[in-house]
């Protein structure tokens, strides 16, 4: 599976920067939607949260539709050839998203009652797993397998859930290795805030960073570096799921993205 990164890498490397604005298209109406809802909620203006999640909804639709549609396009490229289904599949595969986002979103609010209440975490972790590992991997193959395949829906939805189950301890290694590199992330982002506001504003420009240390930690600096650190790996994860999809369609396959992706490093020479 570590194969599928690896190839991720390349393809963003070589097509990153066309695959991007689709992407960016995609997630600047939920980006908006979540600047007024960092703000309420850092304010804790009750008011505004009904609007704010009710704009929301039609938001996130928005950004899975692109998402779609840079899949959909990097399997164009990775083809040679546009898949034979696009528009015909996307209200079947917009459900399945719906069905992860409840999937995940059940995670979401599991780590918060164990975070309330550290010693339920030793029931709740478990169901945390379970239901984050369903809702990554399914929002993540669902549009490969629907708009490469012909089948019946129905078949594909059992195909769908046999491939994310039947590979669970394969693909568990994936999923922990990305969790990894966004607890990293997050590390990250905190060395460089200290750094920025201990060093470089006040040792070396002496400007007065009192500011930025009485955010640091703050509700809507969390949920600020959250939302972005979601971004950015959302946008990898998106186009690593396609490569994850011809790794679980079959080996060959899995060769012959390996001979594509030398074809599109030749063109972009």
């Amino acid at each position: 599976m570590a194969g599928c990164l690896d190839r991720a890498i390349d393809y963003v490397r070589l097509r990153g920067g066309r695959v991007l604005p689709t992407y960016i298209w995609g997630t600047l109406p939920q980006s908006a939607v979540m600047y007024f809802a960092i703000d309420a909620l850092a304010h804790e203006d009750r008011s505004m949260i009904p609007w704010v999640s009710l704009l929301l909804v039609p938001a996130t639709i928005w950004r899975w539709v692109g998402t779609l549609a840079m899949q959909h396009r990097i399997q164009t490229d990775l083809r040679g050839e546009s898949p034979p289904r696009w528009i015909a599949a996307l209200a079947t595969v917009l459900s399945i998203r719906m069905l992860s986002a409840v999937a995940l979103g059940w995670g979401i609010w599991i780590s918060a009652v164990s975070w309330r209440f550290p010693f339920a975490s030793i029931f709740w972790a478990p169901i945390h797993v379970i239901t984050s590992y369903y809702g990554i991997l399914w929002a993540g193959l669902v549009g490969p397998l629907f708009f490469e395949s012909t089948e019946k829906d129905q078949k594909l939805v059992a195909t769908l859930f046999q491939w994310v189950h039947g590979n669970r301890q394969r693909m568990t290694g994936l999923v922990a290795y990305v969790s990894l590199l966004s607890g990293w992330a997050i590390v990250i982002v905190i060395i460089l805030h200290l750094l920025l506001t201990n060093l470089l504003v006040a040792q070396f420009l002496g400007l007065d960073a009192s500011d930025l240390k009485l955010t640091f930690l703050s509700t809507s600096w969390i949920l600020t570096v959250s939302f972005g650190l979601f971004l950015i790996f959302d946008f990898f994860w998106q186009i690593a799921a396609v490569f994850l999809y011809y790794d679980l369609q079959s080996r060959r396959l899995g060769g012959d993205m390996r001979l594509r992706l030398r074809r599109l490093r030749g063109s972009s020479a």
